[in-house]
């Protein structure tokens, strides 16, 4: 995930929270599954096929959406506070 932020998307990672996998998959880690999440969505939202993440977004309920947004939101603030500009989807 760090490699595609890196190589496809072209977006610094040293701000980024690295999930941890063998926390996730051994101990059911709750934090490291969210940070696991949050960059999935994030790649979701940002990469080519973007359009059909978001549609799938908006499909969604208001609460659903809300949550969502705000966990893309995390991302891209570690992204700001890097010197790495927001762009809209």
């Amino acid at each position: 995930m760090m490699q595609y932020f890196t190589d496809v998307l072209q977006k610094p990672t040293a701000a980024l929270d690295v999930p941890d996998l063998q926390a996730i998959a051994k101990d059911h880690n709750l934090s490291a599954t969210l940070i696991m999440c949050r960059l999935t969505i994030a790649i979701g939202v940002q990469c080519e096929q973007n359009k059909q993440f978001i549609d799938k977004i908006q499909g969604l309920s208001e609460t659903n959406q809300h949550r969502l947004m705000k966990a893309i939101e995390q991302v891209r603030i570690l992204f700001l506070g890097h010197g790495v500009k927001h762009t809209h989807c």
